[in-house]
């Protein structure tokens, strides 16, 4: 029975930690879409290639820039107004109404995502230049090695140019996930103060408290049972009774940034093409808006079902008798918010599957004891 209650406290544990790794997940998500960080970091990775001159003229190049134009991060916003009202000369150009394209940008942002053959067709067209050719071959000497080894070749040379790019993404990705570790353990911090996750704290009332404990186990279960990992990434199982929260969970997030999507898949029929087509011209909008969503459900369901079977948040203070009390109080609190954070940074995905292993583990050993021992 003391094997059974140790492993409802770590399920409990990695529960939480799972739950709040989305939260932070979904958070990042939404500052990745503001500040651009990804096409920020595909923009530096290039540059490194081939060299900061020909930069702009990469980036200007008809096969790049037409994918770098974007509505205003504000528009639809409460913010559109105050934005406008700043930027008043530049923005009463803008005619959202008008049938020229270029009226309606309001934004030019460097592109998230490059196709490799994008890529390597820029790249052709900058060496087709003679002056722009002999600049990249300063910037860049290993072009100058495949393109001499091409011997004119075209195809030969383009596929050297995309396995080229597909290399320096791999380096990239990796160094982007190790940066965001770090950006994880900032927010998880945050995300522990604000929320008052102290792993100590919790801990202490997991293996004290045995209806809470069985609480936050049952919960566990449940949401084990409705969600998956597909692509590294936590999602529902689809299902009858799911299909009804999302809609409901839809129709009830209400926002700016919601209110003008739904109002532009309504006017295009609502259909999954169009829903496609529409996220594609807003993609910044579109991305807040689904890690918006995410993060709601969390908090409004799971998060809020956990903090009241375990009492996390900031309801009450400890009563301190002396100065002492309350330096090892905030000591103790801070170390716990410091392991919360930690496990925050392991990422969403490695606690669903630590929890879904413990989870069977536990069924294991219930079954082998029979009914009545596991109760």
């Amino acid at each position: 029975m003391f094997g059974i209650e140790v492993l409802d406290v770590v399920i409990s544990l990695i529960f939480i930690y799972l739950l709040f790794s989305l939260f932070v997940s979904a958070v990042n998500e939404i500052l990745s879409q503001v500040f651009k960080v990804r096409g920020k970091e595909l923009r530096f990775s290039i540059e490194r290639m081939i060299g900061y001159k020909l930069l702009k003229e990469f980036y200007q190049n008809p096969k790049i820039d037409k994918t770098r134009y974007r509505s205003s991060l504000f528009y639809a916003t409460p913010f559109w107004k105050v934005y406008r009202w700043f930027r008043k000369k530049w923005s009463e150009q803008i005619d959202l109404e008008a049938d020229n394209i270029e009226k309606k940008i309001t934004s030019k942002s460097n592109p998230s995502v490059i196709a490799t053959e994008t890529f390597a067709d820029t790249i052709l067209d900058l060496i087709e230049d003679e002056n722009l050719r002999k600049e990249l071959f300063e910037q860049a000497p290993f072009l100058k090695k495949i393109y001499d080894r091409a011997e004119g070749e075209v195809e030969e040379l383009r596929l050297e140019l995309e396995n080229w790019f597909d290399e320096i993404m791999v380096y990239t990705s990796e160094w982007y996930k190790q940066k965001l570790k770090y950006i994880l353990l900032a927010l998880g911090f945050l995300t522990a103060v604000i929320f008052n996750v102290d792993s100590v704290a919790i801990f202490k009332t997991l293996a004290n408290n045995p209806e809470a404990r069985n609480a936050v186990v049952r919960q566990a279960e449940a949401y084990i049972e409705s969600h998956n990992i597909e692509d590294g990434v936590v999602i529902t199982v689809p299902s009858a009774d799911t299909a009804e929260a999302v809609t409901s969970d839809t129709l009830n997030t209400r926002h700016g940034i919601h209110d003008f999507l739904q109002s532009q898949y309504n006017d295009c029929g609502a259909t999954e093409a169009c829903q496609d087509s529409v996220d594609a011209v807003y993609p910044t909008l579109a991305g807040i808006n689904s890690a918006y969503k995410k993060m709601d459900r969390l908090v409004h369901e799971d998060i809020d079902q956990l903090t009241t079977a375990l009492g996390i948040g900031w309801s009450s203070f400890p009563d301190h008798k002396s100065w002492k009390d309350w330096v090892i109080d905030w000591s103790v609190r801070i170390l716990g918010w410091l392991v919360t954070a930690v496990a925050i940074s392991l990422g969403a995905p490695f606690w669903f599957d630590l929890l879904k292993k413990v989870v069977n583990l536990k069924n294991e050993i219930s079954k082998r004891r029979g009914p009545e021992k596991a109760n």
